[in-house]
């Protein structure tokens, strides 16, 4: 589900005006930060408690090191931002993508989905990458963390030592906290990396006193006064500010500064009831009632006072200076100083809070923030209301609309078994979560328990669950290899659903398109997945919407429709204007097209583009597809043990299914890749137990990927009669399938098993068969990966295709094709000023660049990021010997490339 990312968190706070300053400080940082032309330690740590002007500080030298025209300002370039954490960072995926975010305000041409992403579970991994993209930036960048006191949870620790390990020398990081943080600050310290301040630090000198209580605060105090208080708190700015609060007005400030005094306890709870006693009775009522609130805002302070005054309260606390700090420039999201918020907290008993806390529960739900609404539901203590509000979220399709279903499945692990039977419909809508997941066996027991809660119900809310719940035992059954019963009982679901149930509708129909997938009726799929999709939309729900899409985009590349299909992922990333996971399934088969075509460095940007936004919201499919197209791609590179590494996480990942065909078919992929690195004892192995299981069991779903594997494997042995029976029974399934990406495989595996056979006429048939399906979508990598074995072929396969068969010629082994191609046939478009040849999309780009088309229109043209146009364009201006646009045009016309 979306985690909306409040941007307040990520606001560098307001600096006061009359803020005093502090040069003793500035200077110490300034000089341990900064060597002259680079960063001297990578951390920096500002660690007291709180009250002693952490942030303050922070924000002071900030504008100091970034004011240009101050004598210290030497750091050119230097990009700053800011993250203020709190209680609900405590979710390692929150927090790094929170941390994400934060850099790419920094670093504006860093895009979170464009962040590359290896592996699976490891928020490491995450992190390496932007350790990457921050080292490939040239400007220094101070990353500001907050409040990182809130951080409690011990699956962070190692995330951040990680960091700080394999810090970029371009990046400083601050971390302002009330403890020391759980980090290896000693080894830290020892080897010259820290930079730290402490309370001792922190506290006011009698100078810096005088000037806050006078300045600032507007006290008349004489000079003894001034340093009776500094003395007695110490130089604890909060302290001061407290005091000051309680001495405005009075006529006897030397009687309340002779009382001060005590320990920093006794002194906040005796100054928050002097501060408290002094307001009026609806601000007092006003500052302990809203203190339960992490940020404040005037209709949700409203809400939960039940008045209707809140932002004009909000700005006098503000002008009064009551620890009410602004955190936007809008002046309508604020929070108050931790401390003070504490000690209003501290008088109010449990029953209070947890009435206060329900309010807010409500206001949030009702505003569409679903996270912050279960968060105070929580704090309320009352399970019956946290279930309630946690159903009603999960009811709301926008719940689902971002995909991020870690947070779903948290919410329901959170909540003891005994509430599941009163709340059925909460159950039955998180058992989806849970499939989604992968965690099936899961998925499998809160759906049977949420329709026996139900059953005995009859009444319209339940009779549409109970429609829902077989919509997702259909699901169900597709995942264990019941296609066709599948079917069965989603349509019977679908008949009884309530036609205004656009999203249960949009997900029964997407459920009918992956079960008609797996019987082999692409077609019919793609048909269910497009309706499935528009209806999503109409009902909001951004993740179905996409990831419909994008089913329907895959069904379009099995029957062959590379581009229909680019153009269909191109349509589902349109859905949401902001990067969100589900967007990782678009950016995965747009990659499996790009590597389809040959283009290898374009797919291996947009696989780990996907994978990375997948793995935001913790969508297993999705992460599995990427993971598995990625291996494909790192063995076309020649990085034979990335490839391995990578299926050996995907075949991990897919085993958590716990699903027999799924497992197998993850196996038979690695038999292949297998197979292609030489490993032929291995795939032989593989084939051996895959074929007495094919044998003795009939299949519920189409099993291509591993009858086809098979097919290489007994090709490789030699065993070419058995090889072109089972392509053959393929062959009939697949075409009247309309599969025609098998078609495609199948006449080529033919043509070769011809070959092997010395039947030299029937090889070539198959083979101008395959050709002809294939050049007009250019599906090069199909023929590719059967290496140099089809080069003394494809030359009497030309007269289907001659520009295509001349493009796999000029692609495979350039020994084979000498001896093997036609003259003209060896290097198509062959440049004389490199010997380098330009492929027909760089071609295609010239002819575009030729009609004056900017990036964008190309891009558009072609339905492919500007970025990749702008990855085409620096290839041609390297090959053409040229340095842009005008003069690539020209040399191409030269060159007699263009008309």
């Amino acid at each position: 589900m979306p985690v909306t990312l409040l941007q307040t968190k990520l606001y560098r706070p307001t600096l006061r005006p009359d803020l005093i300053p502090r040069a003793r400080l500035r200077e110490r940082l300034y000089a341990g930060l900064w060597t002259g032309d680079a960063f001297g330690r990578k951390l920096t740590l500002i660690a007291a408690p709180a009250g002693f002007g952490k942030t303050t500080l922070i924000l002071d030298f900030g504008f100091w090191i970034l004011d240009p025209v101050h004598p210290k300002s030497k750091i050119k370039n230097l990009k700053s931002t800011w993250l203020s954490l709190d209680e609900a960072d405590n979710d390692p995926a929150r927090f790094v993508r929170y941390l994400i975010t934060a850099l790419q305000r920094a670093i504006p041409t860093l895009d979170p989905s464009d962040l590359a992403l290896l592996g699976t579970g490891a928020l490491e991994e995450r992190l390496a990458v932007i350790i990457n993209a921050v080292a490939a930036t040239p400007a220094p960048v101070l990353l500001v963390l907050d409040d990182y006191h809130a951080l409690h949870d011990p699956a962070i620790e190692p995330l951040m030592t990680f960091l700080l390990d394999h810090q970029p020398p371009n990046l400083h990081l601050v971390i302002a906290s009330r403890v020391d943080p759980a980090l290896p600050l000693t080894r830290l310290r020892a080897r010259g990396h820290l930079l730290e301040v402490r309370a001792q630090d922190l506290r006011f000198t009698e100078a810096e006193a005088a000037a806050f209580l006078t300045q600032t605060m507007g006290l008349n105090l004489q000079p003894e006064w001034i340093a009776a208080l500094e003395q007695r708190t110490e130089g604890w700015i909060a302290g001061l500010q407290l005091a000051a609060l309680s001495l405005q007005g009075r006529d006897d400030p030397a009687d309340f500064i002779q009382a001060f005094s005590g320990s920093h306890r006794y002194v906040i709870d005796y100054l928050v009831d002097e501060v408290l006693r002094h307001q009026p009775p609806d601000i007092r009522d006003f500052l302990v009632q809203t203190a339960i609130l992490e940020r404040l805002c005037g209709s949700l302070c409203d809400a939960v006072l039940d008045a209707a005054n809140g932002q004009t309260v909000l700005e006098h606390l503000e002008r009064a200076n009551l620890f009410l700090i602004p955190l936007d420039d809008r002046r309508q999201w604020y929070r108050y100083h931790h401390l003070f918020a504490d000690s209003l907290r501290a008088t109010l008993d449990d029953a209070q809070q947890a009435a206060l806390h329900r309010r807010a529960a409500e206001w949030f739900a009702a505003h569409n923030l679903p996270v912050d609404a279960v968060q105070h539901a929580r704090a309320s203590g009352d399970l019956v209301f946290i279930a309630a509000t946690i159903e009603r979220a999960v009811q709301q399709p926008s719940a689902w609309s971002g995909g991020q279903l870690d947070i779903l499945v948290g919410w329901l692990d959170a909540l003891p078994d005994a509430m599941l039977d009163e709340h059925p419909a909460l159950t039955l809508h998180v058992s989806r979560a849970f499939h989604l997941s992968g965690r099936i066996a899961q998925s499998e027991r809160l759906l049977e328990r949420a329709i026996q809660a139900l059953q005995g119900r009859d009444d319209d809310e339940a009779r549409t669950l109970l429609a829902v719940a077989d919509v997702y035992r259909g699901a169900l059954a597709v995942i264990r290899g019941d296609a066709r019963g599948a079917i069965q009982r989603v349509e019977a679901g679908l008949a009884r659903l309530p036609e205004s149930a656009l999203h249960a509708r949009a997900r029964a129909l997407d459920v009918l398109g992956t079960a008609h997938q797996h019987t082999g009726d692409v077609r019919q799929a793609e048909r269910y997945f497009l309706h499935a999709g528009a209806l999503a939309e109409a009902s909001g729900v951004a993740y179905l919407a996409i990831n419909a899409r994008c089913e329907a985009a895959q069904m379009q590349m099995l029957q062959g429709r590379l581009t229909e299909a680019a153009q269909t992922c191109q349509e589902a990333l349109r859905v949401s204007h902001t990067p969100i996971p589900p967007q990782g399934l678009a950016w995965t088969f747009l990659g499996e097209i790009a590597r389809t075509r040959n283009e290898l460095a374009i797919a291996e940007q947009y696989l780990q583009k996907g994978l990375a936004l997948a793995q935001q919201g913790g969508l297993t499919d999705d992460v599995l597809m990427a993971l598995g197209f990625l291996a494909w791609v790192k063995h076309d590179q020649g990085d034979a043990d990335s490839a391995q590494q990578l299926f050996a996480q995907f075949v991990r990942l897919i085993q958590t299914y716990q699903v027999a065909w799924m497992i197998q078919r993850a196996i038979a992929h690695r038999a292949r890749l297998d197979l292609m690195q030489g490993r032929l004892a291995a795939a032989v192995e593989w084939a051996r137990s895959y074929q007495e299981m094919r044998a003795g069991q009939a299949a519920g779903y189409t099993r291509d990927v591993e009858d086809l594997t098979l097919v290489r494997v007994l090709l490789a042995e030699g065993k070419l009669r058995d090889a072109r029976t089972i392509l053959g029974e393929i062959s009939a399934q697949t075409e009247t399938g309309g599969r025609m990406r098998r078609v495609i495989e199948v006449k080529m595996l033919t043509a070769l098993a011809f070959q092997r056979e010395g039947r030299a006429a029937e090889a070539i048939h198959a083979l101008r068969q395959a050709v002809t399906a294939a050049a007009p979508e250019r599906w090069l990598r199909l023929f590719l990966d059967e290496g140099d074995r089809l080069a003394a072929l494809l030359p009497h396969a030309r007269d289907a295709a001659p520009a295509f068969v001349d493009e796999l010629l000029a692609l495979l082994s350039p020994a084979t094709t000498t001896e093997t191609a036609p003259a003209s046939a060896h290097k198509p478009n062959a440049l004389p000023i490199s010997g380098e040849t330009l492929s027909e999309r760089e071609v295609e780009i010239l002819g575009l660049l030729a009609e004056g088309l900017s990036n964008q229109e190309i891009g558009q043209a072609l339905y492919i990021g500007v970025g990749t146009v702008k990855w085409y364009l620096t290839n041609l201006y390297d090959k053409l010997d040229v340095s842009n646009r005008t003069q690539a045009v020209a040399r191409a016309r030269d060159l007699g490339l263009l008309a």
